[in-house]
């Protein structure tokens, strides 16, 4: 391999390094903006805000192994026990409404949105509309 070759191989991975240096930093201050905002009450009377938090954090990181596991490391840390059984139950609570929610939801909405919004396949919405 050529000087020019190796030399570009090392550029472009002290690039990618340093793009993801840079995207770790970002998500790790949107996190901590968020946990600063929630602490000063600015998370309005949204009773979720702090699960919708988990989500996007766990969301935005979902491409990214290293991310993910910073993310996860990170909300490892706050968890108690009973968090993660309020937060385990409280998931399986929602799965089990869903159908529910879904069909009052198809009296104003397309099933199209309605997926795309609770993050199911459409063919999936068509499934729970038809079922009793």
């Amino acid at each position: 391999m050529s000087t020019d070759a190796t030399s570009k191989q090392s550029t472009s991975a002290t690039t990618r390094s340093a793009a993801e240096k840079f995207r770790q930093g970002v998500i790790a201050l949107l996190a901590e903006f968020e946990h600063e905002r929630q602490e000063a009450g600015e998370g309005g009377t949204d009773p979720f805000y702090e699960v919708k938090a988990i989500a996007a954090g766990f969301e935005q990181s979902q491409d990214d192994e290293q991310a993910r596991q910073s993310f996860l490391t990170a909300l490892a840390e706050k968890l108690t026990l009973d968090n993660v059984r309020t937060l385990r139950l409280a998931g399986e609570a929602a799965v089990a409404a869903t159908p529910q929610v879904i069909k009052a939801e198809a009296s104003h909405k397309k099933p199209k949105r309605i997926a795309d919004e609770v993050g199911l396949s459409l063919s999936r919405i068509y499934q729970i509309l038809r079922s009793e």
